[in-house]
């Protein structure tokens, strides 16, 4: 491996040192869960809410029509009320 090679790997061991523990892509289960999963809050919001939102980001920038993301979000303001 060349010096460029080497320097750019000890660049992904730190940054993977930094990331879940330092495991990366093999974090046990439980870990993974704890950084992503099993949050309460993703930002201000509930997960489920937050998640809820992406979706209707996701379908709009799809190209969905109106009606359906209109239903979403109503359903989305009124689980939040």
């Amino acid at each position: 491996m060349s010096r460029d090679g080497d320097a750019a790997q000890r660049e992904v061991r730190r940054r993977r040192e930094a990331v879940l523990g330092g495991h990366g892509s093999g974090a046990p289960e439980a870990e993974l869960a704890v950084h992503q999963r099993d949050r309460a809050l993703l930002g201000s919001l509930p997960s489920a809410a937050e998640r809820a939102l992406v979706a209707v980001q996701t379908a709009a920038a799809r190209g969905e029509g109106p009606d359906g993301l209109v239903r979403t979000v109503s359903r989305i303001r009124e689980t939040l009320s």
